[in-house]
């Protein structure tokens, strides 16, 4: 296991730069002359005729907008914490992670389809809504009791998420973003994300609650049944129809074509692999460790780091044929207000928790006998984050913010 110190950087430094890299993978621009054995936009790929001044004549652009594969460089740098496993249980243990995966799998897909539309940034923002739908899920289907600050924190943050996806939708078109049109789609698609990896937590409460298995284990199985599960997408996707290259919903072959000839496609590839196994073993390591207030910290600092380099990197590449990287605009503020109300939020929630935590304390001190804790005992594995968010991640939010649910 590592230090505390050593997890908590890793976290702020590879991990947040794991969101931002999820993201910016899509923003990459793959060049191709216009004489290249691939027709751009005979196939429905948005390619972008810019003069390159180099060698005086007329290139293509498009980019590396491969949600499905995506998920495949999250799956597979989960697998790898099967090395860090110290415990492998009983094979009944290893079965019953595949519950979870399967809304792992869906969760995700539906973030990286949504990150096609937004801003990393904006994208880590509306993360925070989960917590919403985790307290809707525990009320409504595990009889849990929520306080009054527990409902002045979810109006909170519901009030957080339409400033943050309000500001991005009034800056329109921009790096990083798509058209207002398309940002509302990838909200949306965002939101259903967060419902999907709410109702996981309540799944995994009621399937796994009762299993004491090696968190490195939970992580490594969601990655392997998850992989398993990718090999049929990848090949339903390859003849699905859909607008990537030969009209189909993802070209895996054009997929490893562009990872092949493009070093920065297949750098960030590479890194993305290695990010969210060091970012997962990160939060392994931290697991216990921590209080609530300073997991809540890390993470809104997580935020902070990704739309600042977002911000930076455009800075860089601003005068670029295609900027990568987010831009500062006319309604950012906007979303800097959303994204403080939405941290106070999370406070307000852990305050209802501690107010529980209080009452429950006396109710067993009357009553003289042993408590019996309410968190959800399984180390839930992404993400995503896609990723953006990884699973480790997501565990230790709720139990730092949620720990009703």
């Amino acid at each position: 296991m590592l230090p505390k110190r050593i997890s908590i950087t890793l976290l702020l430094t590879v991990g947040s730069l794991t969101s931002f890299v999820t993201k910016m993978i899509y923003q990459i621009p793959v060049t191709m002359p216009y004489d290249s054995a691939v027709d751009c936009d005979g196939f429905g790929v948005t390619c972008i005729p810019l003069p390159d001044e180099k060698v005086h004549a007329l290139i293509q652009y498009r980019h590396f907008e491969k949600p499905i594969m995506n998920e495949v460089f999250m799956f597979t740098g989960m697998v790898i914490c099967l090395f860090m496993v110290s415990d492998w249980a009983d094979s009944r243990a290893r079965f019953r992670i595949l519950i979870p995966t399967l809304f792992d799998v869906v969760g995700t897909a539906l973030v990286n389809y949504g990150l096609l539309y937004v801003s990393a940034s904006v994208y880590r923002m509306l993360c925070g809504t989960e917590l919403v739908f985790c307290a809707t899920g525990a009320v409504l289907f595990l009889g849990r009791k929520l306080l009054s600050k527990h409902y002045l924190a979810i109006l909170m943050m519901v009030s957080a998420a339409v400033l943050v996806g309000a500001a991005s939708m009034l800056n329109g078109d921009s790096a990083g973003s798509g058209s207002p049109k398309e940002q509302a789609v990838g909200m949306v698609l965002l939101a259903f994300s967060q419902l999907v990896f709410a109702a996981q937590n309540l799944v995994e409460e009621s399937f796994m609650a009762d299993m004491k298995v090696d968190a490195a284990l939970i992580v490594g199985m969601e990655g392997a049944w998850g992989l398993l599960i990718m090999s049929p997408a990848l090949l339903v996707a390859q003849f699905a129809p859909g607008s990537d290259v030969g009209g189909v919903l993802e070209n895996t072959a054009d997929s490893l074509m562009l990872m092949r000839t493009n070093h920065f496609v297949l750098a960030s590839a590479i890194f993305l692999v290695f990010g969210f196994f060091v970012t997962n073993y990160a939060l392994i390591c931290m697991s216990g460790q921590l209080g609530a207030t300073f997991r809540i910290v890390i993470d809104n600092l997580r935020t902070l780091i990704v739309w600042l380099v977002g911000l930076a990197v455009f800075t860089y590449t601003k005068d670029d044929p295609i900027p990568l990287g987010e831009e500062w605009q006319q309604y950012s503020y906007v979303q800097v207000i959303g994204f403080a109300v939405m941290i106070l939020a999370v406070f307000v929630y852990q305050a209802g928790n501690d107010d529980l935590d209080i009452d429950e304390d006396e109710k067993v001190d009357a009553a003289d006998v042993a408590r019996a804790p309410s968190q959800v005992h399984s180390m839930n594995a992404m993400h995503s984050l896609q990723s953006g968010l990884s699973k480790g991640e997501a565990y230790e939010r709720r139990t730092a913010a949620t720990d009703i649910v």
